[in-house]
């Protein structure tokens, strides 16, 4: 089995291997791992059936303990149990507190899911393995029998098949060894891409969230909840100060236009009048421009209010 060089060591999972050296992935360890993995799945399943269903609710928990350690196969991280782990107290305690976890279903919805998944990659490694490798094992048969001049009917193995459909070319078999080392080549991507996407679900279910990921889900609740607070108190702020500053403004302004009207229908002199509400106007703008402050985008702090 290749072996993995320092430098793509750090690759922890088959898509962060895919993605750091897509072309030389045939040359590391992680599509055999993915191989065994995905090729080892339909035989758990199996086993899991035939021996585990009696448990009924409970099936899904040595399957969990299973799957966490095939997990080492495509996953270098770490994979805690999501089970709590308490003194024991006998079985009845024991049965009652993993019936209460939401571990011990998710574990049970893990090997239902897992059947499909195994009936999956059991026709992926067949497709594109299974058949390519015969492809190439009887194309090279061929080539050495066709390149020493034997004569096919001789073979055992070829005797029943008619002689019409089997080429005397060597080159010919060359080309469908070729072929079929491009398309085993293709499968083991495949596979890869196909054992990703079942350990992403496997440590989904089976496993409880890493401490980098809890952590950074604790740093966004906390963070939502200061963003929530803070929009309250500025919501708060605003209509506080619109109540007691730029309200009280525009009713002192309204006022003095309405004794404004009055006096000009009457013919007094206005002038005293006008410049009051002149500056109930400027007050009311100054009121409005402390009140928003700090509301709108830094782009806009630069203009300035046109002066009345």
């Amino acid at each position: 089995m290749p072996t993995d060089s320092p430098a793509r060591a750090r690759a922890s999972t088959p898509a962060a291997a895919l993605r750091r050296h897509p072309v030389r992935l045939l040359a590391t360890s992680w599509p055999w791992r993915s191989l065994a993995y995905v090729a080892t799945t339909p035989a758990i399943a199996v086993m899991w059936v035939l021996t585990c269903w009696p448990l009924l609710a409970l099936a899904g928990v040595p399957l969990g303990h299973a799957e966490r350690w095939r997990l080492r196969w495509v996953d270098r991280g770490r994979v805690p149990s999501p089970h709590r782990h308490e003194a024991w107290s006998g079985l009845p305690a024991w049965i009652r507190l993993r019936i209460k976890e939401r571990a011990t279903w998710t574990e049970l919805l893990h090997g239902v899911l897992m059947v499909p998944m195994s009936l999956l990659g059991l026709a992926v490694v067949w497709v594109v393995l299974v058949m390519p490798a015969m492809i190439i094992a009887s194309s090279g048969a061929l080539f050495v029998i066709f390149a020493l001049g034997i004569d096919p009917t001789a073979v055992t193995a070829l005797s029943d098949l008619p002689t019409s459909t089997i080429s005397d070319d060597p080159l010919t078999h060359v080309g469908f060894g070729a072929l079929g080392l491009l398309i085993l080549a293709f499968g083991l991507y495949l596979v890869t891409l196909v054992a990703e996407g079942q350990r992403y679900l496997t440590r989904l279910l089976v496993s409880e969230p890493t401490t980098e990921i809890a952590e950074q889900l604790k740093d966004l609740t906390r963070s939502r909840a200061r963003l929530t607070t803070a929009f309250d108190d500025e919501r708060r702020r605003i209509e506080r100060d619109l109540h007691d500053g730029a309200q009280q403004q525009l009713t002192a302004l309204i006022m003095t236009l309405g004794t404004l009207r009055y006096q000009y229908d009457r013919g007094d002199d206005v002038t005293p009048l006008i410049e009051q509400a002149h500056a109930d106007a400027r007050r009311s703008i100054e009121e409005l421009r402390d009140i928003v402050h700090g509301i709108y985008p830094a782009a806009l702090r630069s203009t300035t209010s046109p002066t009345l």
